[in-house]
């Protein structure tokens, strides 16, 4: 289970930038005849494979690319190897991050070779001789580079500047307001409203619903003399 999870991970962690369908075809480089010719022999005559041809820059001859004695480091079940290109696969149906493998690096990944044909088996290109990934990869913990802060665009400062707010109104002191208030630069009086105002109202208000009253009883009165 740890190691399937692993294999999930591994493109994530920028260890693994491929991920192919492998197979096995050869045994020996030393009894074969291969497309990179014997000027490209693998550091291990039992470690070699064969790329695909659409994985190549130029499809007429592997000669006119960068793949021969470039090596490849795959991973399985928790088991790897590491093998040189000497070869191209040419069947028709492959994927270009496909692998066709020797015997003894097909066997050392999957077990056997009864399986003949794995899917989703990640590879990277690595160093011959260490079997370290051929590429920069980031190393754990690594300060990333800051981000430098985007400049305002002109007239930026205009926008984002608060909007000016009118001359608000002063709060009343002990309930009354000030004689006169500025308001954008106009000069209002308020209206004043003392208590001895208030109580003058009332008693005119009063003094008129008796007058009418009076006035009703009179005319009722007058009525019944009549």
């Amino acid at each position: 289970m740890h190691h399937l999870i692993l294999l999930l991970l591994l493109p994530l962690l920028g260890l693994a930038q491929h991920s192919g369908v492998i197979t096995w075809y050869e045994t020996d480089w030393s009894q074969i005849v291969t497309a990179c010719t014997a000027a490209n022999p693998p550091g291990n005559n039992l470690y070699f494979a064969a790329v695909s041809v659409y994985s190549l820059s130029d499809q007429s001859s592997i000669l006119n690319t960068d793949r021969c004695g470039k090596c490849i480091k795959l991973w399985l079940n928790g088991a790897s190897t590491l093998v040189t290109v000497v070869d191209v696969m040419m069947r028709w149906d492959a994927n270009p991050d496909d692998i066709d493998l020797s015997t003894a690096a097909f066997s050392d990944i999957v077990g056997d070779l009864d399986t003949g044909r794995v899917a989703n088996v990640p590879w990277e290109w690595a160093d011959c001789t260490t079997g370290k990934s051929a590429r920069p990869i980031p190393v754990q913990g690594q300060a990333l580079e800051a981000i430098p802060k985007a400049t305002e665009p002109p007239g930026a400062a205009a926008i984002n500047a608060p909007i000016p707010v009118p001359n608000a109104l002063p709060a009343p002191l002990n309930g009354t307001l000030p004689a006169l208030i500025s308001v954008n630069g106009s000069t209002i009086a308020p209206k004043a409203t003392s208590e001895s105002t208030k109580k003058s109202s009332a008693v005119a208000r009063l003094l008129e619903s008796h007058a009418f009253a009076l006035s009703v009883i009179s005319s009722i009165l007058l009525s019944a003399v009549l």
